[in-house]
């Protein structure tokens, strides 16, 4: 995802009392580089990680987005 809404996100994800959210920066650390799941659990301790990407085509902007289980590195959520 581009910064911003990935800043957005998060941000908004983080106003949920029982939702654990790291923090941005370290989030950011990952940003653009292909990394395993698995890793980047171990490394954060969060049990899960949200990945997309944003894409312009023409007028229309396509937003895609994924959760994934650092415990079994499976993609649970698109």
């Amino acid at each position: 995802m581009g910064d911003g809404p990935a800043e957005s996100f998060s941000t908004r994800l983080a106003r949920r009392r029982w939702l654990f959210v790291s923090a941005r920066n370290s989030a950011f650390t990952y940003g653009g580089k292909a990394v395993a799941v698995k890793q980047v659990g171990r490394e954060t301790g969060v049990r899960y990680v949200l990945d997309g990407s944003v894409r312009r085509s023409g007028q229309r902007l396509r937003i895609s987005a994924g959760a994934s289980d650092t415990h079994s590195g499976r993609q649970i959520w698109a």
